[in-house]
């Protein structure tokens, strides 16, 4: 039975997922996650931070061993929004290569709503009627809507929780004023960028999932800058990781 290894190189964090291909399902053998805050100051300067990019390929080592010590067959490692952004990706990529041999797929943000939508339609019961999946990340968010296991459209915004944080949180807790800048700026940002029109556009979904405990505040001030009344998601634990063990695993 073949082992299939993911790991997500995020703007926060940087995850690990092992599971085993056992007929049709997927079988969990380890997991493993680390605050790196590689977005930090990639977001703020455009370049990754040097301390960053060490405590990212040292956690990388970690899961290397891991992914061996279990016999992984096939390992897929993706980047996210800070290595996308980021002038010194390329330099990035070369030292984890020669640290753990990986070659480091940065994907496109789209492709991130896509793997999204896999990994929730493998794990979730979802119901016939159309559903608004949100993902807030640390450098983006991906907004994408499913109906019957289809994508019929994603988006991605740069309005992740450490980007936004980095720009206009100062001080714990925030000032009103901050709070009042940080929803200026996703009205301004949203609209323009089409995120309102896609909001309005989809507007009669039944059901709303949200990827993180961080993603209220971020889907009540869309909501605002689309004119729609907010609404109550369903929260879900679920990270990117398994769904790359989908992808994979060749599932499409």
């Amino acid at each position: 039975m073949p082992v299939f290894a993911a790991v997500d190189i995020g703007s926060n964090s940087v995850r690990l997922k092992i599971s085993r291909l056992q007929g049709t399902k997927l079988i969990d053998l380890h997991e493993d996650r680390a605050v790196t805050r590689l977005g930090e100051l990639a977001f703020r300067t455009g370049y990754l931070a040097p301390d960053a990019m060490a405590d990212t390929v040292k956690i990388l080592r970690r899961f290397h061993k891991s992914a061996q010590r279990l016999g992984a067959d096939r390992v897929r490692v993706v980047g996210t929004s800070a290595m996308r952004d980021a002038r010194n990706s390329q330099a990035f990529l070369e030292w984890i290569r020669s640290a753990t041999g990986w070659n480091v797929e940065i994907i496109s943000g789209q492709e991130e709503g896509r793997l999204i939508h896999l990994g929730l339609v493998s794990n979730l019961r979802l119901p016939a009627a159309p559903v608004l999946m949100m993902d807030l990340g640390g450098g983006s968010c991906e907004l994408t809507i499913s109906k019957q296991g289809h994508i019929k459209e994603t988006t991605s915004l740069p309005l992740g929780a450490v980007r936004l944080t980095n720009e206009f949180l100062r001080h714990d807790p925030p000032r009103d004023g901050e709070l009042e800048r940080m929803r200026g700026f996703i009205t301004r940002y949203v609209r323009p960028s089409g995120g309102a029109n896609f909001a309005r556009r989809h507007q009669g979904n039944h059901r709303d999932i949200g990827h993180s405990s961080r993603i209220g505040y971020t889907e009540r001030s869309i909501s605002q800058a689309a004119g729609e009344p907010e609404k109550r998601l369903r929260h879900s634990a679920f990270s990117p990781a398994p769904s790359q063990i989908a992808g994979a695993t060749g599932r499409r």
